[in-house]
């Protein structure tokens, strides 16, 4: 009850702030993307701490009223032995297969619009979507991204799978650099492309190739 009192009182200080909002059952706060509302329902029942079935088996039995009357609606598992997990904790463990999966790979994230509030299907909010796009800066990305190098390749794997398109890379097995045989084929598909100089690099660090405008190039050449 005191850490309830705190946070009671915690939140009426911030009452008259602009970006929050108090409620009944929860508060609000207005996020520079929309609002987002943080309620009490069902917090106890989602993190209260579970008994282990015996107990509640054990409790069931009892002769006392009282306890006969908390423990009415619970049906423990005679198979079951461990301590029933909460939602709480079910969550924190898949968000942690979640983290340890992308750990163990190469990421690549996806910024996500949400379309509506509903959670309906085929229902395409114009003004949410772009309150969205505003905030979330997608427009200045793209462009940032335009500006740059949109495709970057390692040399080893540009080389396999493009060295078709020359005649020092193909049929014969190339014998010098991954980097030299890269530049040898944007060579040969400068012949017969758009590509010019200025919208393909190598890299050092990553020992891969820059493309500017990969779908002038390079990706029409896999389609």
């Amino acid at each position: 009850m005191a850490l309830i009192g705190h946070c009671v009182g915690k939140l009426s200080a911030q009452s008259s702030h602009a970006h929050f909002q108090n409620g009944s059952t929860g508060f609000t706060v207005r996020h520079y993307a929309g609002d987002v509302r943080y309620t009490a329902e069902d917090f106890v029942e989602k993190n209260k701490d579970t008994l282990f079935n015996d107990v509640v088996r054990v409790a069931k039995s009892s002769s006392s009223k009282l306890l006969e009357h908390l423990f009415k609606n619970d049906d423990p598992d005679d198979d079951e032995r461990r301590r029933p997990t909460t939602t709480g904790y079910k969550i924190k463990r898949q968000t942690k297969q979640l983290v340890d999966a992308l750990m163990s790979a190469e990421p690549h994230y996806v910024r996500c619009i949400k379309s509506n509030d509903n959670k309906k299907a085929n229902s395409f909010a114009t003004e949410r979507v772009e309150h969205q796009i505003q905030y979330l800066g997608l427009v200045e990305n793209i462009k940032v991204r335009r500006a740059g190098f949109a495709y970057r390749q390692e040399f080893f794997k540009f080389l396999e799978r493009f060295k078709i398109l020359s005649s020092k890379t193909w049929p014969d097995q190339w014998t010098g650099t991954d980097k030299n045989g890269c530049k040898a084929i944007l060579k040969s598909i400068s012949k017969m492309t758009k590509l010019n100089k200025e919208q393909s690099t190598t890299g050092e660090i990553k020992k891969s190739l820059l493309e500017r405008t990969p779908e002038n190039t390079l990706f029409s050449l896999t389609n």
